[in-house]
C-alpha cells in the first residue's frame, strides 16, 4: 500500500484490507519523500527536548505525548542509508601521534604540489636595488663550502652576518639553529613529530629578541653541561609560532625528498600556531640545489631546482635571502603575529568590506579590531582553514545605527563594548556564491534563520582578489587545477562559543537541538551542509547550537549537486568521509553524502567534547591516553581497521558503563545517544557493518528505472521519483515516491507486488 505523503514506516499495513485474501504487510520498504525527511527531523526534535528538562544523571525521560498515545506502535525508523564511516582526520592537534601525523601529511599533500612559473620569475627577476648588495657578497668563502650539513650551516651563518652588516636596520633575525634533538613546541601544545629543530629560521620581528635567538641556537650538550654545573635548567624560549620562514639543509641532493618532507611537516605544524597568515614560505638547500616552496590554502607551489654553483643560481639565492630580510612580512602572508593577546589588528591587512551589514549604516567603515583570545584553529593544510577569535570592536559613537554598540559621552567610551566573534576563512568563488544565497534566505526568513545561523554584523572580502599564487609573488597561469581562494572575514554580533565550552549534558542536548533544527530549516530551503565539526557548529550566546560553516553547503537544486555529493572532503575538515568502502579487491563503492551522515558527525562532535573534557568544564582540556588511542584508531590509515573500530564504538552505544564514551561527569549521555540511535539508525542495518555487507548495499547507487516511466534522481541523500504516481480511488492522494538507493534493487519486486495488491484492495 502506498503511504500518505511524508510517511516513514518500518511496517505498513492496509487495515481495511487486512481480512482480505492475499493482503500483504510491507516490511521495511522505507517509502520516503523529501517531506518525510523533514518529518524525521521534526520527530527527532521533540525527543531531544524531552531530554533537556532533566538533570544529567538521575532523571528519567518524559515520554512524548504523541508517542504515549500509541505505545503499542514501535518508533518509526529512518531510511537505512549506507553510512559513510566517518574517519577522524586529526580533529585537533592533541589527538595526533607520530605515525598518523606523518601519514596524514603525506595523504593531504599528495597531488597538491605543483610548479608555478610565476614563482620562478619572482625568484629570478632582476632587482637593481638588491643586486648591488648581492654583488658585494663573495661566497662561498672562509670554509663555507657546499657539501656537508655542517658546512651549509657555516655558510648560512656567514651570509647572515654579511647581510646583517649590509642591512643594519632590519628588524628580522635569521638564525642558524644549534644541534638540538628537542622538538620545538607550538603555543597549542606539543604536536608529536619525528623532526627535531629546523636548520635555519627567519623570525618575526616581534620574536627577534636576544633571549629567543639564544634559545634557537641551543646545543643540547652545552645545555646539559650547564645543568650539571649549576643545577639550573636554562629556559627554552623557542616556539614554532615565532617562525616566519622555514629552511631545511641537507648535505647532498640525494636527500632532497627527505628535506622536502621535513619542510612539509613544518608547514603542517605551523597551522596550529598563533600568527594569522595566508601563506608560508620555506626552502630546501641540498648540496647546492635550491628549491623554494610556498604553502597556501589552495596547495603547495614550488620552484624548479636552482643550481647555486652557477653564477646566476648563486645570485638568485643571495637575492632571495635579501628579500626575506628586507621585505615587509605582509608579503610573506603575515596578517598578525598575535604572539601574545590581546593585540590590535592592522586593518590595512584585512580585505575591504563588500557586503552590506544588517545593522551598520551604508558606507560606514569597519572599526578597529582587537583580538581577545583564539577559540579555534583548523588543523587543515588546505581548504577554508577557519580561524575563530573572540574580538572587540573599537567603535566610534557614529559607527552604528543600533545594536550592541558601546555607550559614549562626548565621543568618549563610558562602558566596554560587547565582545564579538570573528571567523577568518579562505573562500573560493563557489563558496562565496553559496554564502550570498544563504544571506538572501536569512533576509527572507529572519525570524527563523537567525535562530540557526550566527547574526552576521559585517563581512570583509575582496571579491576581485582570488588567488592561487600569493599576489606578492605574481599571477598564476589560467586553467590551473588549484582552486583560487580569497581571505574572508565574518564578524558575528555577540560572543559565540566553540563546542568545547559546553557546560553539561543538558547543554549538550540544547546544542543538538539547535543543530538538528538548523539542518531541518536548511533542508527545507534545498541546502545540505557537508560537514559538522568543531568550528562548523558553535554555541550562540544563549547556548543553542548554530551552524557557522555554511559556505561549503550543497545546493540541491544545482545541476551539479549529484556529483558534488559524491566528492569526499578534501583534507582538512575536522571529519572527512572516505570516498567509499574499501573491499578486498581494492575497489570502493561510492556513497553519496546525505543528511544522516551529518547526524553521525554530530555524535562524533559531542563525543570529542567528552573525550577532551572528561571531568567537565572545571577540568583540564586534555585527552586521556585511552581516549587518544580511541581517536587514533579512527584515524588509522588502514580503512578496514578504522571501520572496525567505529563499528565497535556503535555496538557499545547503549552500554552506560563504557568509560571511553561516558565518563562520570557525562553520565547522562547514554539517553541522548539512544535517541539519536533510535531516530537516526546510527548502527545501520541489521546483519553487521561488514565491508561485504556495506558493499552489497551500495550496488543500488546507480540510477534505475521502474516500469520504464519513473527515473530516479538524487536528492537530499535519497532517490526521489521525478514523476508523480496518481491513484484514482477515493481516499488516496497524489504521491512522490522515494526509494533508498541501496534498497532499490533489493526491494523493487516486493514494492511492485505490494502496490499492485494495494490497488486491488482499494
Amino acid at each position: 500500500m502506498l503511504q500518505p505523503r511524508g510517511a516513514v514506516r518500518s511496517s505498513t499495513f492496509n487495515q481495511s484490507a487486512g481480512s482480505r485474501r492475499y493482503a500483504r504487510q510491507v516490511q521495511s520498504c522505507h517509502i520516503t519523500t523529501r517531506t518525510s525527511l523533514l518529518r524525521r527531523f521534526t520527530e527527532l526534535c521533540p525527543a531531544l527536548f524531552s531530554e533537556i528538562v532533566f538533570p544529567e544523571s538521575t532523571a528519567s525521560v518524559t515520554p512524548d505525548p504523541a508517542v504515549a498515545r500509541r505505545r503499542e506502535t514501535k518508533p518509526s525508523l529512518p531510511p537505512v542509508v549506507p553510512r559513510k564511516f566517518v574517519k577522524m582526520a586529526a580533529f585537533d592537534q592533541e589527538t595526533n601521534k607520530k605515525d598518523p601525523t606523518d601519514a596524514r601529511v603525506k595523504k593531504e599533500v599528495h597531488r597538491m604540489v605543483e610548479h608555478f612559473e610565476a614563482l620562478q620569475e619572482y625568484l629570478e627577476q632582476v632587482d637593481s636595488a638588491l643586486d648591488s648588495k648581492v654583488a658585494a657578497i663573495r661566497w662561498p668563502a672562509n670554509g663555507g663550502a657546499w657539501g656537508s650539513e655542517a658546512g651549509m650551516a657555516l655558510l648560512m651563518e656567514q651570509i647572515a652576518a654579511e647581510l646583517s652588516t649590509l642591512q643594519a636596520d632590519s628588524d628580522r633575525a635569521v638564525v642558524v639553529c644549534g644541534s638540538s634533538r628537542v622538538a620545538v613546541p607550538t603555543s597549542a601544545g606539543q604536536i608529536p613529530s619525528n623532526d627535531n629543530c629546523p636548520d635555519v629560521v627567519f623570525l618575526f620581528p616581534e620574536a627577534s629578541t636576544e633571549s629567543k635567538i639564544a634559545s634557537w641556537k641551543r646545543v643540547d650538550k652545552v645545555w646539559k653541561r650547564h645543568f650539571q654545573r649549576t643545577g639550573v635548567h636554562l629556559i627554552d624560549h623557542r616556539l614554532l609560532d615565532d617562525v616566519l620562514i622555514f629552511v631545511e639543509l641537507k648535505e647532498n641532493s640525494a636527500k632532497q625528498v627527505e628535506a622536502r618532507d621535513q619542510l612539509f611537516r613544518r608547514f603542517y605544524r605551523a597551522t596550529a600556531t598563533k600568527p594569522i597568515r595566508q601563506w608560508i614560505f620555506g626552502f630546501t638547500l641540498c648540496g647546492s640545489d635550491l628549491r623554494v616552496y610556498i604553502h597556501t590554502p589552495t596547495g603547495i607551489i614550488r620552484s624548479r631546482r636552482i643550481d647555486c654553483r652557477t653564477e646566476s643560481g648563486l645570485g638568485t639565492f643571495k637575492r632571495m635571502l635579501l628579500r626575506f630580510l628586507e621585505t615587509n612580512d605582509q608579503a610573506f602572508g603575515a596578517i598578525a603575529y598575535a604572539g601574545s593577546l590581546p593585540v590590535k589588528l592592522d586593518m590595512t591587512r584585512l580585505p575591504p568590506q563588500v557586503f552590506p551589514s544588517i545593522v551598520r549604516s551604508s558606507g560606514s567603515p569597519v572599526p578597529a579590531i582587537t583580538l581577545l583570545n583564539r577559540q579555534l584553529v583548523s588543523p587543515a593544510m588546505f581548504g577554508s582553514r577557519p580561524l575563530i577569535y573572540r574580538i572587540e570592536l573599537q567603535e566610534a559613537a557614529s559607527d552604528f545605527e543600533g545594536g550592541s554598540q558601546a555607550s559614549f559621552v562626548d565621543g568618549q567610551r563610558t562602558r566596554p563594548a560587547q565582545p564579538h566573534t570573528m571567523r577568518l576563512a579562505f573562500t573560493c568563488r563557489e563558496q562565496t556564491r553559496r554564502g550570498q544565497l544563504l544571506g538572501k534566505i536569512v533576509r527572507a526568513n529572519p525570524s527563523n534563520a537567525l535562530r540557526f545561523v550566527p547574526n552576521l554584523k559585517s563581512t570583509l572580502l575582496n571579491e576581485d582578489n582570488y588567488w592561487t599564487v600569493p599576489p606578492s609573488v605574481g599571477r598564476a597561469e589560467k586553467a590551473h587545477k588549484f582552486v583560487p581562494r580569497s581571505l574572508k572575514c565574518d564578524i558575528y554580533d555577540g560572543p559565540y562559543r566553540t563546542v568545547l565550552e559546553v557546560e553539561s549534558t543538558s547543554a549538550m542536548v540544547k546544542l543538538h537541538i539547535g543543530v538538528v533544527q538548523g539542518m531541518q530549516f536548511l533542508l527545507g530551503q534545498g541546502l545540505l551542509p557537508r560537514n559538522f565539526s568543531n568550528g562548523s557548529i558553535m554555541l550562540s550566546p544563549d547556548g543553542q547550537g548554530v551552524l557557522t560553516d555554511l559556505d561549503d553547503m550543497i545546493c540541491l537544486t544545482d545541476a551539479f549537486a549529484a556529483s558534488k555529493r559524491r566528492e569526499s572532503s578534501v583534507g582538512g575538515l575536522g571529519f572527512s568521509a572516505e570516498r567509499g568502502y574499501p573491499g578486498d579487491d581494492g575497489q570502493t563503492a561510492i556513497v553519496q553524502h546525505s543528511a544522516w551522515h551529518l547526524i553521525e558527525s554530530l555524535l562524533n562532535v559531542s563525543q570529542y567534547v567528552v573525550c577532551s573534557r572528561p571531568d567537565g568544564p572545571g577540568g583540564e582540556r586534555h585527552m586521556s591516553r585511552d581516549a587518544c588511542d580511541l581517536w587514533t584508531e579512527w584515524n588509522d590509515e588502514d580503512s578496514k581497521s578504522a571501520i572496525g573500530s567505529k563499528a565497535k564504538f556503535y555496538d557499545n552505544i547503549h552500554i552506560t558503563d563504557y568509560r571511553r564514551m561516558y565518563p562520570v561527569f557525562w553520565a547522562g549521555l547514554p539517553r541522548l545517544y539512544a535517541i539519536l540511535d533510535r531516530y537516526c539508525c546510527l548502527r545501520g542495518p541489521v546483519g553487521g557493518n561488514t565491508v561485504e555487507h556495506l558493499r552489497q548495499q551500495d550496488h543500488g547507487m546507480q540510477p534505475a528505472q521502474w516500469r520504464g516511466r519513473e527515473t530516479l534522481i538524487c536528492f537530499s541523500g535519497f532517490s526521489l521519483s521525478s514523476t508523480k504516481m496518481s491513484l484514482s480511488r477515493r481516499g488516496v492522494e497524489t504521491h512522490e515516491i522515494a526509494l533508498e538507493p541501496h534498497w532499490f534493487r533489493v526491494q523493487t519486486e516486493r514494492i511492485k507486488r505490494c502496490n499492485s495488491q494495494a490497488k486491488k484492495d482499494y
